[in-house]
């Protein structure tokens, strides 16, 4: 996971830059960025694609940092203005999911061995019913 100093310095960079677009661009960046990364997580063929299409990115570690340090930021305004309250509840409920499990996923031999790993499958399930929980954009 990156560091809280990388942490920091996104929401000081990203924060303000999603709190400089007018709100109705903001509010759809900021669900759509997150929708994606859902997709993502909760899409194997996908998974192996990025991985293909990215040799360089140790993915397992991304889809973790992505979420953990790059995504999901509930106390963040520009993140409690884009979902509802019950949107809000799914994400950290997947967030509480994803973060019980994240300590044993495999995050340095690819793609295959995070698939092979029944918590990744699970994470992934999950990530899939919280998808079908947000509202359409």
């Amino acid at each position: 996971m990156r560091s809280r100093a990388v942490r920091e310095a996104f929401l000081l960079t990203a924060a303000p830059t999603l709190l400089g677009m007018p709100e109705e661009d903001r509010l759809h960046t900021t669900r759509r960025m997150l929708r994606q990364l859902l997709e993502l997580i909760g899409d194997f063929s996908a998974q192996r694609k990025y991985e293909r299409d990215v040799p360089i990115a140790n993915l397992p570690a991304e889809l973790v940092c992505d979420w953990f340090d790059d995504q999901y930021h509930p106390d963040a305004r520009f993140f409690s203005d884009a979902f509802s309250s019950q949107e809000r509840a799914a994400l950290a409920d997947f967030n509480a999911f994803y973060g019980a499990r994240k300590g044993v996923l495999p995050m340095t031999t690819g793609v295959d061995a995070l698939q092979l790993c029944k918590e990744w499958e699970e994470v992934s399930e999950k990530a899939r019913a919280t998808l079908a929980e947000l509202a359409p954009d």
